[in-house]
């Protein structure tokens, strides 16, 4: 007495259509990867499913319908697939009647990306088989088991994200793991502040000796402020500028050299005495002794200059 109106898509194979103008779709269905999906757009039960349900073929139609969308699943079998983290587990499980069908089951496993790998599975128990299966990319991952003349497809698992960032329901769970790595590298659990630094502790690392250079460039600073304030004298120190400053003042040759002949004299160079006979030119003195007389003449000077302002 009325159905939903509606038309097939390309890929739908019709089972049963209207015999009105429309010709619409009453019963279809298709394949989607492994699965098996269909549509019946009559009414089931109500007040416009008409003689549907007087049917005398109603219970089996619909036992029917339910079967194939299972996949065909054959009686006193069981497949199941689900996932533990980032491993899937697949498990076929039969009565004991029909036991002897584990040993030619064949099961595949399509991937995210369409791949098809097959599964090898492990008997666990005379009527149980189980496999683990590494789940290696997010998406939906489906299985089919093939057990004697039937196909049986599970129901899709799907990896929505890595599993570390899965939320976990037990919080007991992070200390379990945690114990059992402690137990597999031989470690301690807890330990104390004293079981923590036990042991030898050599390591190769650094000092900074910032701070230790900042003072000590503090202390020459204020060393050296000392001395020009007091007057410190090093005897040493004092020779060895002194050397240096003579060494700046002697004047060089051609070569680079000190030159060893006297500088002139006199009124326009001569080297003639106030007698105006000839003179030999006396031996250079040494840097030392210069330095000495420069410093006896200032010296004289000093006290010439004392001595006056006091008269």
């Amino acid at each position: 007495d009325g159905y939903s109106l509606a038309w097939p898509r390309p890929e739908a194979e019709l089972a049963l259509v209207t015999s009105d103008e429309n010709q619409a779709p009453m019963l279809s269905y298709w394949h989607c990867g492994l699965g098996r999906s269909a549509a019946l757009l009559a009414e089931a039960d109500g007040e416009l499913s008409g003689g549907l349900r007087d049917y005398s073929g109603y219970a089996e139609f619909f036992g029917t319908l339910a079967r194939w969308l299972s996949g065909g699943a054959q009686a006193g079998v069981w497949v199941d697939f689900s996932r533990r983290g980032d491993l899937g587990q697949l498990e076929v499980e039969v009565d004991a009647a029909v036991a002897p069908l584990l040993d030619d089951v064949v099961a595949t496993v399509i991937g995210p990306d369409g791949s098809a790998n097959a599964v090898q599975l492990q008997r666990t128990e005379p009527t149980r088989l189980v496999a683990t299966v590494p789940l290696l990319a997010e998406g939906v991952y489906r299985a089919a088991v093939q057990v004697g003349e039937s196909v049986i497809r599970s129901p899709p698992v799907c990896l929505p994200y890595s599993p570390e960032f899965a939320p976990r329901l037990d919080p007991q769970d992070g200390a379990r793991t945690l114990r059992r790595l402690v137990e597999m590298t031989a470690g301690n659990f807890d330990p104390s502040a004293d079981q923590v630094v036990a042991g030898q502790r050599e390591s190769v690392g650094r000092n900074d000796l910032g701070a230790i250079l900042a003072w000590l460039a503090v202390l020459l600073l204020l060393l050296e402020i000392a001395a020009r304030r007091l007057g410190w004298q090093l005897p040493a120190l004092s020779r060895f500028l002194r050397r240096r400053a003579v060494g700046r003042s002697v004047p060089a040759g051609a070569n680079g050299q000190a030159s060893d002949q006297p500088a002139a004299s006199g009124v326009g160079g001569s080297t003639r005495g106030a007698a105006g006979s000839d003179t030999r030119p006396s031996a250079p003195a040494s840097p030392a002794e210069t330095v000495d007389s420069t410093l006896q003449a200032m010296q004289r000077a000093r006290q010439r200059r004392d001595g006056g302002a006091g008269s």
